[in-house]
């Protein structure tokens, strides 16, 4: 069994900051695996919006509304275009216009992240692994002896 912290200090896990407004205090908190803060430096700074949502902003901007959003404890209702649903593992997608991110709630108010894509390579095959990836990385971790919280949304934020 391992900790958050133990995850950190062995650089398993890299803890997100959202860049939050002057009046904003972090409520909530996300850490992410190490290849996805390398997608997002290498991929996401060049990536362009799919088109789909009329007059979506880049995908680096909807990531970061998405974490400042999270973070700081608003509600992740609209402008999501779907709702947020866990696999029957515990394995969350949080989508916006051109992204999916994929990981799980170890404990209330915590997300992991262990995947994230483009919506536009989301499709059959690569939308299955990146669900099972995040499940294999969890196992790997056994960040809390593999535990997670279960229920819905409300429950888990």
């Amino acid at each position: 069994m391992s900790t958050i912290e133990e995850c950190v200090r062995d650089e398993e896990l890299i803890p997100v900051k959202a860049r939050l407004w002057r009046y904003q205090l972090e409520e909530r908190l996300i850490y992410a695996s190490p290849e996805s803060v390398a997608w997002i430096r290498d991929v996401l700074k060049d990536a362009k919006s799919d088109g789909f949502v009329l007059r979506a902003a880049k995908p680096i901007e909807q990531l970061d509304v998405l974490l400042r959003r999270f973070c700081s404890g608003e509600d992740l209702d609209d402008p999501l275009p779907h709702h947020m649903t866990p696999t029957s593992k515990g394995i969350w997608r949080i989508p916006t216009a051109d992204l999916r991110l994929v990981g799980w709630f170890p404990v209330q108010s915590v997300f992991v992240l262990s995947e994230i894509e483009l919506k536009s390579n989301c499709t059959g095959m690569r939308d299955e692994q990146l669900l099972s990836n995040a499940e294999k990385f969890r196992e790997k971790l056994d960040l809390m002896n593999g535990d997670f919280v279960k229920g819905d949304l409300n429950e888990c934020i």
